[in-house]
């Protein structure tokens, strides 16, 4: 789940990793530090959430990450019946779960359910929001409405332009997932421009370890697209510059 390859569900990476990534955001850390000291039941929810994810991150344990992830909801609404962002994310989870399980009305779903509480409680210009939107993405591509695919992607990529400048990393990684979609639509010159600004974000500041598979990825595609010269191969090998933030 977390390196791109070929085929739309494994190379077009939303992801439901970008939803792990805010598991641990300064947002989400801030909801637990502040609530894990006020009852036990916080430090359940919390745990819940990471023992749900690390089971989503292997293949094969999907049931258990769901049975976990169902719990933490549950527990997370009756600690806290007002929306929070916690709620959120034990959604989105969810959802990433039913769409590895190929349940993709399931997860879009869970994904907007996700976006909505998201936007009312964080922000709709929050890490958080734009990881749903490109969540949902991703569910709409496998689906093979790849217009609904590159709106949600575009929505993304537009949080991330006007939170994080257009030189992050994050904003390379949504290129290239904008840059997948736009190739399965048939726009194969649009895909190229989204694939030539990615190169040029990892070249200015390289591909930390965890986004060195996207970097490869939108290498190989652009090689394939426009010719070897356009990939520029060395690209994923740069010394990062940038520590990536931690939103989704």
């Amino acid at each position: 789940m977390s390196s791109p390859n070929t085929g739309y569900g494994t190379k077009l990476l939303a992801r439901a990793s970008a939803s792990i990534r805010s598991v641990k955001s300064p947002t989400l850390t801030s909801l637990f530090s502040k609530r894990g000291q006020e009852s036990e039941s916080d430090e359940a929810v919390s745990s819940l959430l990471n023992q749900g994810y690390s089971c989503l991150e292997e293949a094969g344990h999907e049931e258990e990450a769901l049975a976990r992830l169902e719990e933490g909801l549950a527990m997370v609404r009756r600690v806290h019946p007002e929306k929070t962002a916690l709620e959120g994310k034990f959604l989105e989870c969810i959802g990433s779960v039913y769409r590895d399980q190929g349940k993709l009305k399931e997860a879009l779903a869970m994904f907007k359910k996700a976006l909505r509480i998201y936007s009312a409680t964080i922000g709709p210009e929050s890490a958080e929001a734009a990881g749903a939107l490109g969540c949902m993405a991703h569910v709409r591509g496998l689906q093979g409405n790849f217009d609904k695919a590159i709106k949600r992607c575009g929505e993304a990529l537009a949080i991330r332009r006007r939170t994080l400048g257009d030189g992050h990393v994050l904003v390379a990684e949504t290129l290239y997932n904008m840059a997948v979609s736009k190739e399965q639509a048939g726009d194969q010159d649009g895909a190229s421009e989204h694939l030539r600004e990615a190169r040029s974000i990892y070249e200015k500041i390289g591909a930390p370890n965890e986004d060195r598979g996207f970097a490869q990825a939108a290498a190989a595609m652009l090689e394939r697209l426009e010719g070897p010269k356009a990939s520029r191969a060395r690209i994923w090998s740069l010394t990062p510059s940038l520590t990536p933030s931690t939103g989704g």
